[in-house]
């Protein structure tokens, strides 16, 4: 029996694991759920295996097994992540077999975990469990003086940080030549040590590489009951002083130096901090960074988003190491693809799957054995197993507290917990995909406050109810949710109801809570949520900001978008998941004729994830107690077959019919528009001098052969956005340009932001 990564062997093991999508590169980050009849000979000391990993054809990778940390709302999970150290593997089934343990210990002096270039160094009880130096050794350089600022923070509440605990648990869970596993655990706290309301604690886990400069970040952020932060800050890594002057991101390429301007700015894949060979970067993801020496301080900052949830899992992947051509070797890193979709399982439920799932079966056997690989896929081996006895006998019933709706090609199942209710599938049955990913969102997410003092309370649809039911008819799925067991909730009652749209395969979503008799009103609603599962390897994202935009989601490991509507940047309350080639995905989108206000969010939280769609729309009568509250219009989800354009036709047809906002001459559009205007189909933006722009928009006209627009920006001589409404005289040549431009087929639409009198009045 071999033994991996230099520990010291116990029983071996072997199971299947099944990739979803390639490692082509190690190092790698997978998680997976270990079922529970799989225990891999870990001990109660020990939280890590090492294995072997062999694939058809390919040469065996070496790997750990890292379980997730035991918290409060995770005692019987078996979480983990699977760190594929050396060595790559194709997609398909694999061998592991395990080889070794590392008895894991608590940190009782300094430790350096070493990469290729650079070390980390962890202190006992110190800053909050993270890195407290990071040493690069061929340039001598050592940063002390920076500081974490991971925190949670919440405007009415305050602040808390990490780095504030005085007493967070660091674990040395793996060591050996080839990889460092740390494991720290702390509270957010403020500044004298105490910790947030509602106990809320990270877990981090850090995967230090021997022969790589890739160190993987790991989170597991959970709190006591659902409460809001509007900003949960992950790897914020803060300089009060010029230790770094330089940085550099992309995509698209760029760099700079750092000038004390008190400045921020974002990449959107990948971004690095410089001083002469020295670099460290985040990569996979957007990145932020400040320029606020002497103020704030100068930082590079990983995820930034708001939190509702009572748990968090947040990744990244950090660069840190000594190149003469760092920038580029962090650019080459973010490229990589590090994670991928894998189950671990045993030979004879993988071929009764793959059996299930042949496509000479019916629609509903595959569905099932779809649904039966994604429990898998969750460690749920009792709920996979009942999956696949329902799909090989219709007449086996499907597992208890399953309810199925059915409209047209979309099936829906929501599954009741012994505490709420959770969407467990929606598949298209015509193009035989599942859209839903394994992990879904709370379906809704309501916050509530007390009138008389604005102290607010928050419940979602998976937790904390006493009663929960749904009911399926050829017409409508209704879900109920009452006896909160909060005794400050004892009233209120929810009611989802979603109506069956079969000839357009489309669900019909409307919400209505009604608060109860107590002193708690609503305050606003998240509702319906789903987390989409990509179902191709060209699948996209669609955003309703400006005129819209798409992101490849195979470019796109991280999205974090969140805009209000209505308003000029998000005029369409329409979002879509979807693959162009496979024809398939699903359109989400408010019918609300009155255009009710609305936060649009859509949210990723990395390459190995599904993309999280919701609105959130605030009350009327806002935490007054007793005043229900009813869901403005409706929200769909509907099968797509095709991509964008499609999904904007369908908020078409439903808007020239019901909007309460549509031109009442729908056909020849607003009269007191120009016909030009409204036959246009496209727009150029940009601005300056003739000399600057004309030949430019005379290019684009040619090359599309359509007469188009131009917003011409900065054609006057006074300062941009200022003295306005004195907008002459114009800069020399824009009368002659304009001409130009319309004997071109050019329409000129000069850009004036206002009507009222600025500074010079």
């Amino acid at each position: 029996m071999s033994t991996a990564l230099g520990c010291s062997p116990s029983g071996a093991a072997e199971v299947i694991v099944r990739l979803k999508s390639p490692i082509e590169s190690s190092p790698a980050a997978i998680r997976v759920m270990v079922p529970p009849d799989m225990r891999f000979g870990v001990g109660a000391a020990s939280r890590v295996q090492s294995l072997t990993i062999t694939s058809p054809g390919a040469e065996p990778a070496t790997a750990v097994l890292v379980f997730d940390p035991a918290t409060q709302h995770q005692e019987t999970e078996r979480g983990a992540t699977l760190f594929v150290v050396a060595g790559s593997l194709p997609a398909g089934e694999a061998r592991a077999v395990t080889n070794a343990e590392f008895q894991a210990s608590e940190l009782t002096s300094v430790l350096s975990a070493a990469n290729r270039s650079a070390a980390l160094r962890f202190s006992p009880r110190a800053n909050g469990g993270l890195p407290t130096a990071i040493a690069f050794p061929e340039s001598g350089k050592l940063c002390e003086t920076f500081a974490w600022n991971d925190r949670v923070h919440e405007p009415s509440r305050g602040g808390w940080l990490l780095r504030n605990d005085r007493n967070p648990m660091i674990t040395v869970l793996w060591k050996s030549p080839e990889l460092t596993v740390i494991r720290s655990a702390a509270s957010y706290c403020n500044d004298a040590g105490s910790p947030a309301p509602g106990n809320v604690r990270a877990v981090y886990d850090w995967y230090v590489p021997r022969h790589s400069d890739t160190i993987f970040v790991q989170a597991f952020i959970a709190q006591d009951q659902p409460q809001s932060w509007s900003e949960l800050h992950h790897l914020e890594l803060n300089f009060p002083d010029e230790s770094f002057g330089g940085w550099a991101a992309g995509n698209p390429v760029r760099s700079g130096n750092f000038v004390a301007e008190r400045k921020g700015w974002d990449a959107s894949h990948w971004g690095c901090i410089l001083q002469g060979n020295d670099a460290i970067g985040i990569i996979g993801q957007p990145v932020r960074f400040y320029d606020g020496r002497g103020e704030y301080g100068t930082y590079i900052h990983g995820a930034w988003s708001a939190w509702t949830s009572l748990r968090r899992l947040t990744s990244a992947w950090m660069w840190i190491g000594s190149m003469p051509d760092a920038a580029a070797r962090v650019q080459a890193a973010a490229e990589v693809r590090r994670a991928a979709r894998a189950a671990i399982t045993t030979p004879q439920r993988s071929s009764r799957i793959a059996r299930l799932r042949a496509p000479t079966n019916t629609a509903r056997a595959q569905w099932l054995a779809t649904v039966a690989e994604r429990a898998e896929e969750a460690g749920d081996v009792a709920l996979a197993e009942a999956l696949l006895n329902a799909a090989e006998s219709p007449a086996t019933p499907l597992p208890r507290g399953w309810e199925i709706a059915k409209a047209g090609d979309l099936w829906m199942a929501v599954r009741q917990g012994s505490e709420g209710m959770s969407l467990a599938s929606l598949y298209d049955s015509a193009r035989r995909t599942e859209l839903a990913a394994a992990d879904q969102p709370p379906l809704f997410h309501v916050r509530l406050a007390k009138t008389a003092d604005g102290e607010t309370v928050e419940v979602e649809s998976g937790s904390g109810w006493g009663s929960a039911e749904a009911k399926a008819t050829s017409n409508a799925l209704t879900l109920v949710w009452a006896q909160h067991k909060d005794p400050r909730l004892s009233g209120l009652r929810i009611t989802a109801t979603a109506q069956l749209d079969q000839r357009r395969s489309a669900l019909r979503w409307k919400l209505n809570c009604h608060p109860g008799d107590g002193p708690y009103g609503v305050r606003s609603v998240m509702f319906p949520q789903i987390a989409v599962e990509p179902m191709a390897a060209d699948a996209r994202a669609l955003y309703p900001v400006g005129p819209g935009e798409e992101a490849s989601l195979d470019r796109t490991p991280s999205i974090n978008r969140t805009s209000l509507y209505p308003n000029g940047w998000c005029t369409i309350p329409l979002m879509a998941v979807y693959s162009p080639t496979k024809r398939a995905g699903l359109y989400v989108a408010c019918h609300d004729p009155l255009a009710s206000a609305k936060q649009v969010i859509q949210r990723r939280e990395g390459a190995d994830h599904p993309v999280v769609l919701s609105f959130d729309v605030p009350a009327p009568d806002m935490d007054r107690s007793g005043v229900p509250f009813a869901w403005p219009g409706v929200t769909v989800w509907q099968a797509l077959r095709g991509d964008w354009f499609d999904a904007a036709r369908i908020y078409r047809e439903w808007a020239s019919a019901e909007a309460a906002w549509w031109p009442k001459d729908a056909d020849a559009g607003r009269k007191d528009t120009p016909v030009w205007m409204r036959e246009l189909c496209a727009w150029a933006q940009t601005g300056g001098a003739p000399a600057e722009c004309v030949e430019a928009v005379k290019q684009m006209q040619r090359t599309l052969g359509v007469p188009i627009g131009f917003h011409w920006y900065n054609w006057h001589q006074i300062p941009f956005d200022n003295d306005y409404p004195h907008y002459f005289p114009t800069k020399p040549g824009v009368a002659e340009a304009v001409a130009d431009l319309q004997a071109h087929q050019v329409h000129v639409m000069p850009y004036i932001n206002g009507r009222l009198w600025d500074t010079r009045d």
